[in-house]
């Protein structure tokens, strides 16, 4: 499927309805942008990952880590493996 959309004042765009069907994507769902070689790339990011911050919240209550702790601690991993992953 190939569409135009405008980038508007508050550097907000549109996705066409089809397309969102099509990528089973939802209002508030997280996207990846990424600049190769002049475009951009553009993918979901997963419900995994909304699920894997649940099953931390879940291990958190069960140990002696701090749920801000286990946070940050995700946040830095996910970080490299997002960078290692689109680098």
């Amino acid at each position: 499927m190939s569409t135009v959309v405008t980038i508007r004042d508050r550097r907000q765009i549109t996705f066409p309805k089809e397309l969102m069907k099509e990528l089973k994507l939802q209002s508030g769902d997280k996207l990846f942008f990424k600049k190769q070689k002049g475009n951009i790339n553009i993918e979901p990011i997963k419900k995994g990952s909304i699920d894997l911050l649940t099953k931390m919240r879940q291990i958190a209550k069960k140990s002696n880590i701090s749920l801000s702790d286990l946070q940050k601690e995700g946040k830095r991993i996910r970080k490299e493996l997002v960078e290692d992953y689109y680098s």
